[in-house]
């Protein structure tokens, strides 16, 4: 069924942008972290700069570009619209903002354990208020869903119940470090798993049901996926947890309950990247590289990581690089090249009478071939972390100034878009219109 959106049903541009800000800001981070410390991060994912990098993109990047779009996406895909959006996204940006600075400060400064208590309670308000702001509003919703909304607001509800598993571990881990709390191990298991598999992977496999087809002009995901893809993930990751937890159960029991959670994902990869290949357009835009990256290091990393179940090498610290970086920064930028330029457009229009010639038109907010220049260097700065994972010592820091590069052109795109936005408000202004 093809996707509706209402447009009036968006939040006032005040409410996903700072999310969206802070996304090359971290990515930045991450990467002056990884230059910092070079081939040293790269030993081991459990090196204190490999654990800061990944909480940097988890929750700076994927975390805050994943609550603007709950926040953002949610009111105008599925006419959903969070508990008082205003104040509740101050809510939820600040505590985030707060918490992973805390929390990675405390990976990187071992003399200051404390960080990790005050980083679990400021996650804690961040998400569980995210989760029941949402939530709530589902259940309020008494008006017929938008026409195709039914999968993205199903697809959510897992999402957000995996978030909440997520959190429980994520804090008991966080406590560990900072309180000394006794946790097995497995926990570890289950916090990556129902993160990155779960919350993460699941709330992208949403919005790309509404987005991929509308922005890409592809097909649409075909039924038996998107109706099955959310119910099935989350089925095993119960029965992930189930194994782990059942005394004798875990050695050989959650190593094919991983196998068989890679499946859906790579079902869901290989159908995008079909979708991507084979799309209405014949051009190719900015947008569609980023995204095709993205599938990219999905279908790869998931290869990796049945090499790496099989004994046939460690390979942990690659299949970091190829899900956070690979997967998900590389389609939160696709996304962002599309969802910035037209909340500018919009939030200038939208309360203009008529069209007016001072409001900057959705292509003159993104130049088509500096975007393609910086996918090739996306594009580069991945293949470039990829080597590093083997050559540490070589290419480390030359992988992080590739990537801090595109997190500043990503930044320096957003800095840009927000100038013409700005200018085309004065204009309005000097014109009569308010805002």
């Amino acid at each position: 069924m093809q996707r509706a959106l209402v447009l009036d049903n968006a939040p006032p541009l005040r409410v996903p942008l700072p999310f969206f800000l802070c996304v090359p800001l971290f990515a930045a981070a991450a990467c002056i972290v990884l230059l910092v410390t070079g081939e040293f991060a790269l030993q081991s994912r459990w090196t204190p700069a490999a654990l800061a990098m990944t909480h940097l993109f988890t929750l700076g990047v994927l975390g805050h570009a994943m609550c603007a779009g709950l926040f953002q996406i949610l009111p105008v895909a599925t006419g959903i619209h969070p508990v008082a959006p205003r104040i509740t996204a101050h809510v939820v940006h600040v505590t985030l903002l707060a918490g992973t600075l805390s929390l990675v400060a405390g990976f990187l400064l071992p003399g200051y354990r404390s960080l990790f208590n005050v980083a679990a309670g400021l996650l804690a308000v961040a998400f569980l208020t995210l989760i029941a702001v949402v939530l709530t509003a589902m259940e309020r919703r008494s008006a017929k869903p938008l026409r195709g909304a039914t999968v993205v607001l199903a697809t959510t509800r897992y999402a957000l119940l995996a978030l909440g598993v997520t959190v429980v571990f994520g804090v008991l881990l966080a406590l560990r470090f900072g309180a000394g709390l006794t946790l097995s191990n497995d926990s570890v298991l289950l916090h990556g798993s129902w993160g990155l598999a779960g919350w993460v992977a699941l709330l992208l496999a949403a919005m790309s049901f509404q987005l991929i087809p509308l922005f890409q002009a592809t097909e649409l995901y075909p039924e038996w996926l998107t109706g099955r893809l959310a119910t099935g993930v989350t089925g095993l990751l119960a029965a992930l947890t189930l194994l782990v937890a059942l005394p004798g159960l875990h050695g050989p029991g959650a190593l094919p309950a991983l196998f068989l959670l890679s499946i859906p994902w790579l079902i869901f990869g290989t159908t995008t990247l079909h979708r991507l290949l084979t799309r209405k357009r014949p051009r190719p835009d900015p947008t569609t590289w980023f995204w095709c990256m993205a599938m990219s290091c999905l279908v790869a990393g998931i290869v990796l990581f049945w090499l790496h179940g099989l004994g046939q090498g460690d390979y942990s610290v690659a299949l970091g690089a190829l899900w956070l970086a690979g997967t998900g920064w590389s389609a939160i930028t696709g996304m962002l090249y599309k969802i910035i330029p037209f909340l500018l457009w919009f939030n200038a229009q939208r309360h203009l009478p008529c069209a007016h010639p001072a409001v900057p038109k959705v292509r003159q907010l993104i130049n088509e071939r500096v975007a393609c220049a910086h996918a090739a260097l996306h594009g580069l700065g991945l293949l470039l972390l990829l080597g590093a994972c083997l050559l540490s010592e070589t290419l480390a820091r030359p992988a992080a100034l590739v990537l801090l590069g595109s997190a500043v052109w990503q930044a320096t795109f957003m800095l840009n878009a927000l100038a013409l936005f700005a200018k085309a408000r004065r204009a309005l202004r000097a014109a009569g219109f308010r805002y």
